[in-house]
C-alpha cells in the first residue's frame, strides 16, 4: 500500500472518531438542558402538559379607587400565569397583573378576571363582582400613604416642633364641598356668598360650584354621615352610641347645635367604618404637600401663590368656583386658599415624638382648620399654617370642608 493511501485511511478514521464524539457530547448536553422559564418543559415538549384546572376568585371591595385581587386555588398545569381583567364581560381593562384598581368607568358594571398558563391549555374565569355605584358629584383622589415631616415649611415658616408622621393611604375629595353638593345632602344653602346682589360669582363662574361656607364642624359631621348613608357606606361618626345624624339632631331638640355641646364634642370615629369623614390634620397636611409625589413647594402645588390659590391678593373678597386654579401634585384643588377647611382634630400643640396615623387630642375647645382663604395673606395659605375655631361656629364666611374616605 502506498504511503498516500495509508495517510488517507488514518485521517479518515480520526475524522470519524471526532464526529462520533461531537454527536455524543451534543446529545448529552441536550439531555441536561432545562428551559429557564419552566422546569416542566420536557413534559410540555413531549405533549404531556396537563390542562389548566382550579379556581380563581376576586377579593377586595368593589368600589372606585379600591384594589381588587385575583386569588387562585388548587391550580394545575405549568408555565407562567397571565391575568386578564374585564368589565361587563367583554371590555379589557387590565392585563397580566393579579391586582386591578377600580376606575370611575367601572361603576355599576360587573368585573371578572380570567387566568391562563403559558404551558397549559384552557383558561379559568372568576365569578363576577359588581362595582358599587356611588354618588358621582364628589370625586375622590387616592392618596398613597407615606411619611413626612409635619410642620416643616420650605419657605421658612415651620411650625414647631417639626416631627415625623406616617399616614396610611386614604381617599380625599378632589375639591372642597360645593354649595350644590351641600344642598343635595343637607337641603339648605347656608353660604354667605349666595349669589345675591353684591355676592354674585365672578363672570363665567357657576354659583353652585362655589365652596360651601358658613358651616360649623357639627354641620360637617352630619353631612359626612348623611352622605355615607346615601352611598350605602358605613357611617364614620358616632354620638352617644348612634351613627344616625337625625337621631343626634332629635336629641338636641330638632336642630344642629349652635353653641358648644358636650355630646357632640364627644363624637368618635367608628372603627372599620367605610364612610366619609373630615381629614385628620396630619392627612390634610400630607395631602396638601403632595404626599409621595411632593415637589417641596411653598404652597400646595406651586411656589407661585397666584397659580394655585385664591387669597387676599387676587380673590376680590369673594369665593370662587372650585377647581379653577391649578391642582397640586395629587390633583387636589384649592388646598391653598378659597375657603379654610375643617379637620377632625382638636387644636393642640404638636408632640415631639414621631406619630403613626395621629387623631389629635382627645378633647379641647377649638377644632383645627387648614388651608387659608380668600381673606388670607399669602403666608397663611401655606400647607403648614394652622388655624382653629369653635366647632359650633358658623359666623365665618370663609370656612368650609372637604371629605376623605378610608
Amino acid at each position: 500500500m502506498s504511503e498516500k493511501c495509508k495517510w488517507l485511511g488514518t485521517n479518515s478514521l480520526m475524522l470519524l472518531l471526532i464526529g462520533m464524539l461531537a454527536m455524543a457530547l451534543m446529545f448529552t448536553g441536550c439531555g441536561n438542558s432545562e428551559d429557564p422559564l419552566d422546569s416542566d418543559s420536557d413534559s410540555f415538549n413531549s405533549g404531556g402538559s396537563s390542562e389548566l384546572t382550579g379556581t380563581v376568585s376576586i377579593s377586595g371591595t368593589a368600589q372606585v379607587g379600591r384594589p381588587l385581587t385575583a386569588v387562585t386555588n388548587a391550580l394545575s398545569g405549568s408555565g407562567i400565569i397571565s391575568y386578564q381583567w374585564k368589565r361587563g364581560g367583554d371590555t379589557n381593562i387590565g392585563t397580566n397583573s393579579n391586582t386591578y384598581v377600580v376606575q370611575a368607568a367601572d361603576e355599576g358594571f360587573n368585573i371578572t378576571v380570567t387566568i391562563t398558563r403559558s404551558r397549559s391549555p384552557g383558561s379559568i374565569t372568576s365569578a363576577a363582582v359588581t362595582v358599587a355605584q356611588l354618588n358621582s358629584f364628589v370625586e375622590m383622589v387616592w392618596v398613597q400613604g407615606g411619611s413626612f415631616w409635619m410642620g416643616f415649611d420650605p419657605g421658612g415658616s415651620s411650625v414647631i416642633p417639626v416631627h415625623r408622621v406616617t399616614v396610611s393611604g386614604f381617599f380625599m375629595g378632589r375639591t372642597e364641598v360645593t354649595q350644590a353638593q351641600y344642598h343635595a345632602v343637607m337641603g339648605t344653602y347656608p353660604s354667605y356668598f349666595d349669589g345675591e346682589s353684591g355676592k354674585e360669582p365672578v363672570t363665567g363662574e357657576v354659583q353652585g360650584k362655589r365652596p360651601v361656607e358658613q358651616v360649623s364642624w357639627y354641620d360637617a359631621i352630619v353631612f359626612c354621615n348623611r352622605m355615607s348613608v346615601m352611598d350605602e357606606l358605613t357611617p364614620a361618626y358616632s354620638i352617644g352610641g348612634s351613627t344616625d345624624p337625625d337621631a343626634w339632631i332629635a336629641a338636641n331638640g330638632g336642630s344642629i347645635p349652635a353653641v358648644s355641646n358636650a355630646a357632640w364634642n364627644a363624637a368618635i370615629i367608628v372603627d372599620g367604618s367605610s364612610g366619609y369623614r373630615l381629614p385628620t390634620e396630619a392627612q390634610w397636611e400630607y395631602a396638601a404637600k403632595g404626599g409621595q409625589e411632593s415637589s417641596g413647594f411653598v404652597y400646595s402645588g406651586s411656589d407661585d401663590v397666584e397659580a394655585v390659590a385664591w387669597f387676599s391678593g387676587n380673590s376680590g373678597d369673594k369665593t370662587h368656583g372650585v377647581g379653577i386654579k391649578s391642582p397640586n401634585e395629587l390633583g387636589l384643588y384649592d388646598m391653598s386658599g378659597n375657603v379654610r377647611e375643617w379637620c377632625w382634630d382638636w387644636h393642640d400643640v404638636y408632640p415631639n415624638e414621631a406619630q403613626n396615623n395621629p387623631l389629635g387630642a382627645t378633647s379641647g375647645t377649638y377644632r383645627v382648620i387648614r388651608g387659608g382663604s380668600i381673606d388670607s395673606l399669602a403666608e397663611f395659605v401655606r400647607p403648614t399654617f394652622r388655624d382653629n375655631a369653635e366647632p359650633y361656629s358658623r359666623s365665618a364666611n370663609d370656612i368650609g370642608f372637604r371629605l376623605v374616605r378610608h
